[in-house]
Parts: structure tokens; sequence; C-alpha cells
């Protein structure tokens, strides 16, 4: 496994919005690389690939680099997007 550090996407079991439908969903790690030894819990921010689609796409959406095949740093295949708020 690769090692944990701020900005790698992990996939971890996620409730939605709504606190129903937990599966597992690609979380960005937001706590600083330096603090994550130390840390009982990891701040992150979940991905949506359903978020992507909206138009006009807010500016806190910071969109995620995907390709079809998966081949790409973050290993999405679809259009993603991290909601900075």
């Amino acid at each position: 496994m690769a090692e944990l550090c701020q900005g790698r996407i992990l996939w971890t079991p996620v409730a939605d919005h709504n606190g129903h439908n937990c599966y597992d969903r690609p979380v960005v790690i937001l706590t600083p690389s330096k603090e994550i030894a130390a840390a009982d819990e990891l701040v992150g921010v979940v991905a949506s690939n359903t978020a992507y689609r909206e138009e006009p796409r807010p500016h806190t959406y910071v969109e995620l680099p995907f390709h079809p095949s998966g081949r790409v740093c973050t290993g999405l295949k679809k259009g993603t997007v991290a909601n900075g708020t």
C-alpha cells in the first residue's frame, strides 16, 4: 500500500449526505503529511463524480485528474470533483 500523505486518495466507506447508502467512496486526505503518523483521525474531503456533472460548477469544486482506463495518478476512471467547502 502506498504511504499515506496529504493529497492521497483513499477509498473508504462513507455515507451519503442523508446518512444512508454507505459504500466505498474516494476521499482526498487533507491532514498535513507531517501530522499523519501521530493523528488519531485523518481529515479528508469526499470526491464525487455526480457533482462533476453539475453546471455551472461551484468555484469550491476541485476537478481531479481521471482517465477512462484509470491510468492516471489518482486512479479515477470518471470525471470527479472534491468539494473544497
